[in-house]
């Protein structure tokens, strides 16, 4: 009853006054959001990220000077250790620039919460051009604005936030224009290299959303399994795949030459060999004996980096080495390497509060921690409960777009299986927020569950039959890992 009151009373507002209450809406966030985080320092990869744009701020800067700063000593110096890509120093980049290399930490705070806010505005721009419905776009907005952990988030330069706003826009975007121009393929190539670019972008963020792409084509595929096609169709659609894919490739390839020169063969960042040797801690309490450094990561880099030099190998050929005498010392057995998944787990689902706790440590103890982390709780549990339900339903939107949930879920299982590919950080978990708010609020369609025209669906073999069965594959695969290794560890 409540619902249907509110919802009528939202429907007889005009459009004007409806953006207007978006913005409100927004703007409360984004002041929240500065209110709790002004005064919280840069931490981890947040100092990183913010040296490393000045220095590509100074290298802007000197090409419209007499003398320019050295190209190769600014790719070195932004490429460091190779632990990041540089998506979010770019981000940082004309805020440094503007501040003249000495952006203040409030200026910081603000300029990331603009872009944020910015994202989640576009977001809820594209939710109503795909026919959501003011209701349920202004609920995403709500939602996500109601978290502690997510209204938080928006003022740190982590890219987790950023990437997963961003690759909403990317399918939400892309999806769009594909309904609008499907039936006369005249999808413009335009529109089509800005997807390709942010897609490319992503990948500078963070290199997981290289599986957006695969998203996208799978995207492209369906539809074309779906339609009555000729030639000139199908030619079609290969350019709009080959469109969006060359920015993508062009970025990929350019930062990985890059990155492969300082330190040999890998993908994107030196992290995806180091990572296994940083969670050895028998080789990092040795790497740190022997190199003198307490932080785990410089210690075992160092230590690499000294036994490649003297081997006259590349930082990945020596870390493999490496790698290849710790298990040969001693390979973990099946139980430990599911006690290890088990403890990602945890960490990536059920440490929620742990940043939270780390942005109030230098609050005082009368603003209500303790209700932060109990609001945060309550919240993040109840939308990881309701999503995981909505991630397990068939459902459909508004008219038959049967492949919608399907790139909802496609995504939400990419975010899902970071722990059981990388090292769980309960960071990472508030990418997830967005992905399962949408989740939720697309279950919650009007007349989403139809059983009848679902089991029809199935009687005439049609690809909506197939995508149904993809959804719940990635559904029950995804929820099946889960279970099984929190029970067996």
């Amino acid at each position: 009853m409540f619902y249907r009151n509110l919802k009528n009373r939202l429907l007889n507002v005009t459009d004007s006054y409806k953006n207007l209450l978006v913005i409100v809406i927004l703007v409360i966030t984004a002041i929240s959001a500065f209110n709790e985080m002004k005064d919280v320092p840069l931490i981890g990869d947040e100092d990183f990220y913010s040296r490393k744009s000045v220095v590509i701020a100074k290298y802007i800067s000197s090409l419209f000077q007499e003398k320019k700063n050295d190209y190769v000593k600014t790719i070195s110096s932004v490429i460091d250790h190779g632990w990041f890509v540089p998506g979010m120093s770019i981000v940082n980049t004309p805020l440094q620039i503007l501040a003249a290399h000495q952006a203040s930490l409030a200026s910081m705070r603000i300029f990331m919460i603009i872009i944020n806010v910015i994202c989640m505005y576009i977001i809820y721009r594209l939710l109503i051009n795909l026919n959501f419905g003011f209701l349920r776009s202004f609920l995403f907005i709500i939602f996500c604005s109601i978290v502690p952990l997510y209204r938080m988030y928006i003022a740190t330069l982590w890219g987790d936030l950023v990437g997963a706003q961003l690759a909403l826009i990317v399918l939400l975007h892309f999806e769009f224009n594909f309904q609008k121009y499907r039936f006369n393929f005249s999808l413009k190539y335009r529109k089509l290299l800005i997807i390709g670019f942010l897609s490319a972008f992503l990948l500078l963020v963070r290199p997981q959303y290289i599986f957006l792409s695969i998203i996208i084509f799978l995207r492209v595929f369906l539809f074309m399994l779906n339609s009555d096609l000729n030639k000139k169709k199908i030619i079609k659609c290969m350019k709009i795949i080959i469109v969006i894919l060359v920015p993508i490739i062009v970025t990929y390839q350019a930062w990985n030459i890059c990155i492969n020169k300082e330190f040999g063969k890998t993908f994107m960042i030196t992290s995806t060999y180091l990572g296994k040797l940083w969670s050895n801690e028998k080789y990092v309490a040795m790497a740190s004996r022997e190199t003198g450094h307490r932080h785990m990561y410089t210690a075992v880099f160092v230590k690499v980096k000294r036994l490649a030099r003297k081997n006259n190998i590349t930082l990945s050929q020596q870390a493999k080495r490496e790698l290849a005498k710790i298990n040969k010392k001693s390979q973990p057995n099946f139980n430990e390497k599911i006690t290890r998944k088990k403890n990602n787990l945890i960490s990536y689902y059920l440490n929620h509060n742990n940043f939270v706790r780390i942005f109030l440590r230098n609050k005082d103890v009368n603003t209500g921690k303790s209700v932060y982390l109990k609001w945060n709780s309550i919240l993040w549990l109840s939308l990881l409960i309701c999503g995981l339900f909505a991630f397990s339903f068939p459902g459909i939107v508004y008219n038959n777009n049967y492949l919608f949930p399907l790139l909802l879920k496609s995504i939400f299982f990419l975010f899902a299986m970071e722990p059981f590919l990388f090292g769980g950080n309960s960071r990472h978990a508030v990418q997830m927020i967005p992905i399962l708010v949408l989740l939720i609020l697309t279950v919650s369609l009007k007349s989403n569950f139809q059983l009848k025209k679902i089991i029809n669906q199935f009687k005439n073999r049609s690809v909506h039959a197939v995508l149904i069965i993809l959804g719940q594959l990635l559904a029950v695969g995804m929820m099946a890992v889960n279970i099984m290794v929190m029970i067996i560890g």
